[in-house]
């Protein structure tokens, strides 16, 4: 993709090949798990999974998820919460896990500030179904649930990085990055449906500057529509540029954090 092209120009030899090539196919799979209606559940059974970066409002706070992540080989799941605040103080908040047959699970925060949560269920029964994360706001009176079940789930065949830290920290970064490059391809599919009504526009304004009409009156509501056309090439030239703005920042944005991660590893 574009951007990992950037990133890798940007970062010049700070990343080696084989990280490039595994964010690259992690990057991959999220962007499939989102254009493919095949992450979506099999049966009407399950209450349907909470989609990745919507948002979730508590209180004060708009919470949404990043990463949900299942091994089978471990039995256990990974879950990155980003937490966006609008109160001066930092809130506490409260939480559980249930599993709909086997009740609740266990379930640690392994990373927990301000503005996000890892957490870490182990001992998920072997034929689980549906697994519901609690988060509960500081008093206690308001409460969401979200959702993931076993058509939906992403599953990982790389390993959890647990109740390590560190490891959690890079894994959250990371499902900042698979964020960044989501909201990436939203901004170039609009670009690319502006471009392409641009397109459109242009013909027809084409078309009616090289049409003989035989009145006035005719000709003069041509040239209305060529105004108002012209008008509208120039409205989405603008509204592409800040697209592109939009896009260049969250390229940034993805460098930095990339920093991040190795500034972690290098103080491993």
């Amino acid at each position: 993709m574009e951007f990992l092209q950037v990133f890798r120009e940007k970062l010049n030899g700070k990343k080696s090949a084989g990280s490039w090539i595994l964010l690259s196919v992690l990057v991959g799979g999220y962007l499939f798990f989102f254009s493919s209606t095949l992450w979506m559940p099999s049966s009407q059974q399950y209450v349907e999974p909470t989609k990745l970066y919507e948002i979730q409002p508590l209180e004060e706070q708009q919470i949404y998820i990043t990463r949900w992540e299942y091994s089978e080989e471990e039995q256990a799941m990974q879950i990155a919460l980003e937490l966006e605040s609008k109160s001066l103080i930092e809130q506490k908040l409260s939480f559980e896990a249930v599993e709909r047959t086997a009740g609740e699970l266990n379930i640690t925060a392994v990373v927990e500030q301000a503005d996000h949560i890892v957490f870490y269920i182990a001992n998920l029964p072997e034929k689980w179904k549906e697994v519901s994360l609690r988060v509960w706001g500081e008093d206690q009176d308001s409460m969401i649930r979200l959702y993931t079940n076993v058509d939906s789930v992403v599953r990982t065949a790389g390993g959890l990085p647990g109740k390590d830290t560190m490891s959690c920290e890079i894994y959250r970064l990371e499902g900042q990055m698979m964020y960044d490059a989501y909201r990436i391809s939203e901004r170039e599919e609009e670009i690319a449906s502006l471009e392409e009504e641009n397109g459109s526009l242009e013909k027809r304004i084409s078309d009616l500057k090289s049409t003989k009409y035989p009145t006035e009156e005719e000709a003069e509501e041509a040239g209305d529509t060529v105004s108002r056309a012209e008008s509208r090439i120039e409205s989405n030239n603008t509204e592409i540029q800040k697209l592109r703005e939009e896009i260049r920042q969250l390229e940034q944005r993805s460098v930095n954090i990339m920093e991040q991660v190795e500034e972690l590893k290098g103080g491993a």
